[in-house]
């Protein structure tokens, strides 16, 4: 099996594997006095089971869910996770493995800076809701230590319906537990000193592992391990090379240099050097294959050994269902990784960038990064990107690029041009200002012939500058041209090129050359899978350009195959749709549907904080379009919102030819409305506060996650408060509901 199919076969396999009850071991042994106590708790909203490595958490879970009548979604987290978007990613997609999840969810995780407690968690939350109960299990919790991902956690289990348990598995403890839900009474505890084995559960182990103990030989070994499960697995593995023995280790005395030494002498010592080397030099993968290992270790048995390592139980889990893909078990593997560093830091380096070139060739960023990042030489993974950003960011996966890009590091990024201009895309697709400005003046800087797998550097970066129209609109047309002239008709930055260069044609006063070529542009990106952003951005600018000649059943066309294209592309999250949805505003309003069209407008005020000055025409452009609805619906308050907004972007570009025009006319039309009219327009910053509205957290707490101050939380939270007619927080949460600006949930426990 080549490393493509390989990787393609274990992405899936892992995505699985992280989503489903666990593998365990046929024979494990029941613990009836334990699963009693979780079966007794169905109605509590919250289970924590918390104890270090080795004491059968995920056992005591896997048990119990063999058992339960309910049904289960499982999570096995790992680092990754401690990315709130990767997080929520994984329990949404283990809940739609058993009951189906709201498709805006999983669309929303997609696009750049959702709001994962304002949308995310509520939607999942409902989805949640059926006549059937359900038990979601985060196992390994203890993998997740960012803020954002505990808020949106604890805002989940707040949001749960009646019927929903979530089950938590930690080998520390555990902050869900604490507070509030422990003097509620909503949480069951589980901890060390109740997972401990006694007496009956130490024989019935000992009996399956086919090792005759008397009461007195069992009383000793429980001494000396203390009930520590592992301490009682590695007793039967020693008892392999010396049968009389009840040699142990115990949980008090589990430090890292007892566990290593107690398994280097009785479990490794007895292995044949072939296998040996195999364990030390595999330890560097968190997942295995035959063909991965053969690239890692140089050789072509890799099959032969896995086969012999399971067949001995010797801590390896395999991780599907084929038996092509395994782990070694946590405990187990920290003490090969610690052998095999005593090689020697270049065998390891070495080692790990096999491992990259592999993942690598199987087309996998996140692990080649982590490989190449280990081995000392990331351009491996750099190279990578260039080729897999595009059509990832083409298939909505937009933050998981942001993660990539993270990962790699601005140094590796700044020796690539070509990766650093499209960083810069990035930052400017995702509304991130300084970021893309920052990628922007680095390639401004490099040598013109720098090119890299059929990308043309010149010509992306021209493209950049053109998106960015940091120097006015002659010069955004001058770029813009230039693309459109040396790019074939098939090229990669031709058609969002053509679009820049019709907004340009059109901010000097030309619309209807500006017409020609935002068909020119449409006409292209239809032909082409993967340019699904610039086709609907560039049918709604065209839409808004019939409207202005008041040719409606062409604006509306146009209008509908945006939508259209919106929702095919899965892109309502993305900032592309704030100029849509505001063009479907005003073609509502203009219909006299005030209701659609007052939804499409507060869609298109949400989407606009991620539409920022880094791409000025687009912010004050489409901030224009809704301000003249807000004008049609007699709120004039909430255009003066805009044009605030709009002002602060032409502050810091302020050539934008007739778009300048269009803020001194609204200007004017502002000043013949009444002042006193209080508006319904939630500013930026409160958006971006209101979702926190949900949670429990104080005012401070609050303000230290937007990084503001406790009274000016108090002051946004205030204005909210006054624009949505409410007086307190769960009033402001159930209208903002209402109106769309906070995902609907379901809260009747």
């Amino acid at each position: 099996m080549d490393a493509r199919n390989d990787a393609r076969d274990v992405h899936q396999v892992l995505v699985e594997s992280k989503t489903r009850v666990p593998r365990v071991r046929s024979d494990i042994i029941p613990r009836p006095r334990l699963t009693s106590r979780l079966a007794a708790s169905a109605d509590l909203p919250l289970v924590v089971v918390s104890a270090p490595v080795g004491f059968g958490k995920t056992s005591l879970l896997v048990d119990w869910a063999r058992n339960d009548g309910r049904t289960f979604a499982w999570v096995s987290l790992d680092q990754g996770d401690d990315d709130v978007v990767e997080l929520m990613t994984s329990i949404c997609s283990a809940v739609a493995r058993v009951r189906p999840v709201d498709p805006s969810a999983f669309r929303e995780l997609a696009a750049p800076g959702v709001s994962i407690l304002g949308r995310v968690v509520p939607r999942l939350a409902a989805s949640m809701a059926d006549a059937d109960p359900l038990v979601l299990v985060l196992n390994k919790m203890h993998e997740v230590e960012s803020r954002d991902c505990r808020d949106a956690i604890d805002l989940l289990i707040d949001l749960i319906p009646s019927g929903v348990q979530v089950v938590v598995s930690s080998r520390r403890d555990v902050w869900l537990a604490g507070g509030r839900r422990r003097v509620r009474g909503e949480v069951l505890e589980i901890g060390a000193t109740d997972l401990v084995f006694d007496e009956a559960e130490t024989e019935e182990f000992l009996s399956c592992a086919g090792v005759r103990a008397g009461s007195e030989q069992i009383t000793e070994l429980l001494a000396r391990t203390e009930g520590w499960p592992a301490g009682l697995v590695l007793f039967t593995l020693a008892r392999r090379s010396d049968p009389g023995s009840i040699r142990s280790v115990g949980a008090s005395t589990m430090a890292e240099r007892v566990v290593s030494d107690f398994i280097r002498s009785e479990v490794l010592a007895g292995l044949s050097p072939q296998t040996s080397s195999f364990l030390r030099r595999t330890a560097i993968l968190d997942v295995m294959s035959p063909s991965l290992c053969d690239a890692v270790c140089d050789t072509t048995d890799s099959g032969a050994i896995l086969a012999s390592l399971m067949a001995e139980n010797l801590f390896i889990t395999p991780v599907d269902g084929e038996g092509e893909w395994f782990r070694y078990h946590p405990l187990f593997r920290a003490v090969l990784l610690d052998e095999i560093m005593r090689s020697g830091v270049e065998e390891v380096r070495c080692l790990h960038l096999r491992a990259a070139r592999w993942w690598a060739a199987a087309g996998s960023p996140e692990r080649t990064i982590e490989h190449a990042r280990a081995g000392g030489d990331l351009t491996i993974a750099a190279d990578l990107l260039v080729s897999e950003m595009p059509q990832a960011y083409n298939k909505g996966h937009l933050h998981t690029i942001e993660r990539w890009l993270t990962e790699l590091g601005d140094e590796t990024i700044e020796r690539n041009p070509v990766l650093a201009g499209l960083a810069g895309w990035l930052a400017a697709l995702a509304g991130n200002a300084v970021v893309a400005m920052r990628w922007a003046d680095h390639v401004e800087h490099v040598a013109a012939d720098a090119d890299s797998e059929g990308t043309t550097f010149v010509t992306s970066r021209a493209a950049l500058r053109a998106f960015l129209c940091a120097h006015g609109v002659e010069q955004m047309e001058t770029d813009a041209g230039s693309v459109v002239a040396a790019e074939p008709l098939w090229g990669l930055w031709r058609p969002a090129s053509l679009g820049f260069l019709a907004v340009a044609r059109w901010l000097q006063g030309d619309g209807r050359e500006a017409s020609t070529l935002f068909s020119e542009s449409i006409e292209t990106t239809s032909a082409v899978d993967g340019f699904d952003d610039p086709q609907a951005r560039y049918l709604a600018y065209r839409g808004v350009l019939s409207m202005d000649r008041d040719d409606w059943p062409s604006a509306e066309k146009d209008i509908d195959d945006a939508c259209s294209v919106i929702a095919a592309a899965h892109l309502s999250e993305y900032a592309v749709n704030g100029i849509v949805q505001a063009a479907t505003a005003r073609l509502l309003l203009h219909r006299n549907e005030i209701e659609a069209g007052r939804a499409a407008l507060a869609e298109a005020m949400r989407l606009r904080t991620s539409i920022t000055w880094v791409n000025p025409w687009a912010a004050a452009w489409v901030r224009l379009e809704m301000a003249d609805a807000h004008l049609s619906l007699a709120d004039p308050e909430g255009a003066r919102v805009l044009l605030h907004e709009v002002d602060e972007v032409l502050y810091r570009r302020p050539k934008l030819g007739r778009l300048v025009d269009r803020v001194d006319a609204l200007r004017t039309t502002l000043s013949q409305w009444p002042t006193d009219v209080h508006g319904t327009t939630l500013s930026a910053a409160e958006l971006r506060l209101l979702p926190y509205l949900q949670t429990h957290l104080s005012l401070k707490e609050i303000g230290d996650r937007l990084y503001v101050s406790r009274n000016t939380v108090s002051t946004q939270t205030n204005s909210i408060y006054r624009k949505l007619a409410v007086s307190g927080r769960s009033e402001a949460v159930d209208r903002a509901r209402v109106l769309g600006l906070l995902a609907p949930s379901v809260l009747d426990r």
